[in-house]
């Protein structure tokens, strides 16, 4: 079995950023991605029949006793989706799936974030030491302000000057191909790409690859100089052998979405890995030297699986699954705004307010009309709901507001004057995720973490809401509904030491040679920003220090 000199588990943020740079030190190199490729095509759409949207697991165990004890991970999946979701008690975590992680799917955001942030981190790491780091990540992703000036933009500024925080509003850096008209060009990768269309969809993937996503990036620069990435392997096990490691993997071709949409199953060279991995359905590769980028839960979840189930790495820092966070994620809706916000057009972030003295992130959202057409009986009763409220755009003449439409006469009136606001903030980093009796892994998340946050992000929401001249929906903690992020981080943060972290400032794990986790997983605390930035940051600062050693 030939080994390579690097298995990268995992294909955002982190994972694509070191898969890159080993590459482009003439490193071989493998990715192990649990998702699905994603043409243009492939990604789901609202109101679409039997669309892609969720990664979900069959009910039927794998026969063996390790596997069946790792809960909702112990079978192949019967769904290949976009999404996957899990729920705690108390907290929803919503992450993505597919080549090119997170990236496929997030706001585009590219943010760097305060000083403060960083306050806690193990030397050399600060922002100052950083820069250089978030440099080379601008270069690859080439976010910019959105050059339009849109409606939904013209009135967040002008609820902010209202409110006397005009200097924090900002139209912050987005990964995005805006240019002109609509030709196809070939970005300095040689991925094809339309300019933005400004449809709303970021969030769904985007059907014409105007978003600067890693696939299009990173991994496509990494494939170019022989980096091998094979999408549906879920990584199983990690167990150290001779001078490297052995990692073994399930392949999840033959989902159902799997085979509709024309995944295809990775093509492993010849003498690479081996089918007899001693398990029924399992394979391995080896590899020098392994670099977790699962992800918050993934890598946690394959850690914990390692030191207290399968004995593989016993000497994992009794740290491991502490120090997680949501980033201080919260949502908010507002109805009947006095002025038109044609949330409709535009890519699914355009404009920020940065009130990092007081701990958070705002940012306005998109609501693509095509997701009001999808869900049309949603919006409908959203309308019927603020009838029933009486609340005073029924009583006022409202000026002419176009919108995309969406079918509906009452719910383009309503989506016209509505708005979307998503918070990222400092919050308390308390959780620690662990594995229950059975073996699957729980998150010790108490709701009220984070709340003298949350008491300030409501009261900003409110402000904002009466600038608007509108109702602002704003989550209470007496709703019964539980919290959900779309940002997980910590699980192994990083450390001065085994007792303070599960990896040092170079991504190291603490206790074993060759073993790195570059995600979000290794973030200490929140950020309070969008992470995708500081995830890939990150990445580069450890690959560097990687390909500097012999």
């Amino acid at each position: 079995m030939k080994p390579y000199d690097a298995i990268v588990v995992g294909s955002g943020f982190g994972g694509a950023v070191v898969a890159c740079r080993l590459a482009e030190r003439g490193r071989s190199v493998l990715v192990l991605e649990r998702g699905r490729r994603w043409a243009r095509q492939d990604f789901p759409r609202p109101g679409q029949k039997d669309a892609p949207w969720w990664f979900e697991a069959d009910e039927a165990p794998v026969a063996n006793q390790t596997s069946a004890r790792w809960g909702r991970h112990s079978c192949l999946p019967a769904r290949t989706g976009l999404f996957e979701r899990r729920r705690f008690p108390s907290m929803q975590v919503i992450v993505a799936s597919g080549v090119g992680g997170g990236s496929l799917v997030y706001t585009n955001v590219q943010k760097v974030p305060p000083a403060e942030a960083f306050r806690g981190w193990p030397a050399p790491l600060a922002l100052d030491y950083l820069r250089s780091c978030y440099e080379r990540v601008r270069e690859m992703l080439e976010p910019a302000p959105i050059p339009h000036d849109l409606e939904r933009i013209r009135a967040f500024e002008a609820v902010h000057r209202r409110a006397g925080l005009a200097d924090r509003v900002e139209r912050p850096p987005l990964a995005i191909y805006w240019g002109e008209g609509d030709a196809e060009r070939l970005n300095r990768f040689g991925a094809p790409q339309l300019p933005c269309n400004l449809c709303g969809l970021c969030l769904a993937g985007c059907d014409r690859h105007s978003k600067n996503t890693l696939d299009l990036t990173y991994l496509k620069r990494a494939e170019a100089l022989g980096a091998e990435v094979w999408p549906l392997c879920e990584v199983v096990r990690i167990a150290p052998r001779d001078s490297g490691y052995e990692v073994v993997f399930r392949r999840l071709a033959g989902g159902t979405e799997a085979g509709k949409q024309g995944s295809k199953p990775f093509a492993p060279r010849s003498g690479a890995h081996d089918k007899e991995a001693g398990r029924q359905g399992e394979e391995k590769v080896v590899a020098r030297a392994v670099f977790l980028a699962a992800g918050s839960l993934g890598s946690t979840e394959l850690l914990l699986r390692a030191r207290d189930l399968d004995r593989t790495l016993p000497n994992l820092s009794p740290r491991l699954g502490s120090n997680w966070s949501p980033n201080g994620d919260f949502f908010a809706l507002l109805l009947d705004s006095a002025l038109p916000i044609q949330p409709t057009v535009g890519p699914s972030v355009a404009a920020a307010c940065d009130a990092s003295d007081a701990g958070f992130y705002a940012l306005e959202g998109a609501i693509p009309s095509s997701l009001a057409t999808g869900h049309r009986t949603t919006v409908t009763w959203i309308t019927r709901l603020v009838s029933w409220l009486r609340l005073s755009f029924l009583r006022r003449a409202r000026e002419a507001a176009e919108t995309r439409s969406c079918g509906d006469e009452e719910a383009e009136r309503l989506l016209a004057y509505m708005g979307s606001f998503f918070l990222m903030g400092r919050d308390e980093s308390s959780g620690r995720l662990v594995l229950d009796p059975s073996g699957c892994l729980q998150l010790l998340w108490h709701p009220a973490a984070g709340e003298a946050l949350f008491a300030r992000m409501r009261r900003y929401l409110e402000e904002l809401g009466r600038a608007y001249g509108g109702a602002m929906l704003i989550p209470q903690p007496w709703w019964p509904l539980s919290p959900g992020t779309v940002h997980p981080l910590g699980g192994c943060p990083m450390g001065r030491d085994p007792s303070d972290g599960v990896v040092d400032s170079y991504g190291r794990v603490f206790g074993y040679s060759n073993l790195y986790i570059c995600d979000a997983s290794i973030i200490p605390r929140a950020l309070g920003v969008p992470p995708a930035m500081t995830i890939a940051a990150l990445a580069e600062h450890i690959a560097e220090h990687v390909t500097r050693s012999p």
